[in-house]
């Protein structure tokens, strides 16, 4: 600083720039890019304002949460910050709204859900709408992906297995005797 008493930024010559907050480091530059830190027990914190910030929509924030061990995405739309997605440190996701898929123009949208890390192919299920109204949903128990149901844009169902319900297997109705 011009008084010589806090440090405000440092340029190091052939290295980092470093910006300082009342004397506390909160960004710095390193060979693959650039951190954004908090000092200790406060968050670090990334704002994002679109189109000058003169909207309150217009604001978006990335928090790595002190203490918490979680990442939250959360928007200022409200007049106050909305966590939209929060990942907590053993990577569980946690959405505040509906979670849309998208797949490519003119291709299927794929979603994935992967139980127990995904180690196991049982684990692993594929959701899938496809451009002609289908809805598949799979499972690679077997090694490679198999479909167990189907859903048509005609209200149809198709399944690959035994359809049952409390009383039994659906496709072997009894019939029911009058006497």
């Amino acid at each position: 600083s011009y008084n010589g008493g806090e440090d405000m930024a440092k340029f190091i010559e052939n290295g980092a720039v470093e910006l300082y907050h009342n004397n506390s480091k909160s960004f710095y530059t390193f060979d693959h890019g650039a951190v954004i830190q908090g000092y200790e027990g406060v968050a670090g914190i990334l704002e994002l304002h679109a189109d000058e910030g003169d909207d309150n929509a217009d604001k978006w924030r990335f928090v790595a949460e002190s203490g918490a061990a979680q990442l939250s995405i959360g928007n200022y739309s409200t007049g106050s910050w909305v966590n939209s997605l929060t990942i907590s440190g053993s990577n569980n996701a946690t959405f505040a709204g509906n979670v849309t898929v998208k797949g490519a123009e003119s291709g299927n949208g794929d979603f994935y859900l992967y139980a127990d890390e995904g180690d196991d192919d049982a684990d692993k299920w594929n959701l899938k709408a496809l451009t002609d109204g289908t809805f598949q949903i799979k499972n690679k128990s077997t090694g490679s992906w198999v479909t167990n149901l189907t859903l048509n844009g005609s209200n149809n169902a198709t399944f690959a297995g035994t359809v049952s319900d409390s009383k039994g297997n659906l496709r072997s109705i009894p019939v029911q005797d009058e006497q």
